[in-house]
């Protein structure tokens, strides 16, 4: 395929996956009173999707392209650390400007981490391109999939942190097209440097835990503190988006495999929903 083909099909199929941000539409149609009641279950929708995402995606993979655990995991803590001091450094600024905190800084750690996410997606979609036009095609199905449960609790958190749900929608469009910045850099770098996503999706897993489990979770108990029942429902639905998240992700791994060698691409390997094992 021609390079300059195969970038005009990947800078559309990035396009295409940014588009999954409408999905957030579903909360505009709610109420503002639905919408309080239905939070804390959008939170445990939000926590059980990151955590999914972080376990059973971005980690494995990353480990998968390296076989090196220890140092994909220093990366994860990396990651952790540095949505820590991203958070903080949110906060200390609002307190030294006496600025009102109409957003929660939990939703600023949202944007960074869903635009690293968005932008790795990018780069192994223009991998996959440069294959071919069936490999990049099956490759963007696959993140389609995932994409659609991490919209979801995107939204969700986003409203949560404090932005109304309809600015939510534009708002998650606008940082999804980072996806086509993703394409830009693999085209534009592939003859100087072989990109290799590897430690930003380790990082990327380290952000979504904390967001998780620092901010979310908490929140999610301190809403249902005093009703042991309806927190034991909630972590079901949490524990139900965490399966929803493995599922689709062991489905698309076992729905193509693609034995392909590693150096045949110019960012590493494809790892969304396709399993790219190193030639023999």
């Amino acid at each position: 395929m021609e390079i300059s083909l195969a970038l005009v099909y990947a800078l559309l199929a990035a396009f295409v996956v940014s588009l999954m941000a409408f999905v957030g539409l579903l909360y505009k149609l709610m109420s503002a009173e639905r919408l309080k009641t239905l939070l804390p279950w959008v939170l445990a929708l939000a926590i059980g999707v990151l955590l999914g995402n972080a376990f059973f995606h971005l980690i494995p993979e990353a480990v998968l392209e390296v076989h090196r655990v220890g140092g994909v995991m220093v990366w994860v803590m990396g990651g952790i650390l540095f949505f820590m001091v991203l958070e903080k450094s949110c906060i200390w600024y609002q307190l030294d400007t006496h600025r009102k905190a109409a957003i929660k800084p939990i939703g600023y750690l949202n944007l960074v981490g869903d635009g690293i996410h968005n932008f790795i997606d990018g780069m192994v979609i223009a991998g996959s391109f440069m294959i071919g036009p069936e490999l990049g095609l099956a490759t963007t199905m696959a993140i389609l999939l995932h994409e659609l449960p991490q919209e979801l609790g995107d939204t969700g958190t986003l409203i949560f942190s404090g932005y109304p749900p309809a600015k939510v929608v534009k708002i998650n469009f606008l940082v999804g097209l980072s996806s086509l910045l993703g394409v830009g850099v693999v085209f534009l770098m592939r003859e100087v440097v072989a990109i290799k996503p590897v430690y930003l999706l380790a990082l990327t897993a380290g952000g979504f835990i904390y967001m998780a489990i620092g901010n979310l979770l908490p929140a999610l108990l301190q809403e249902g503190k005093q009703r042991p029942k309806t927190l034991i429902y909630q972590f079901l639905v949490l524990l139900l988006a965490v399966m929803m998240v493995f599922g689709l992700q062991n489905g698309g791994h076992h729905h193509e495999e693609a034995h392909i060698s590693n150096s045949a691409i110019p960012m590493g390997k494809s790892y969304s929903g396709l399993k790219l094992l190193p030639s023999k």
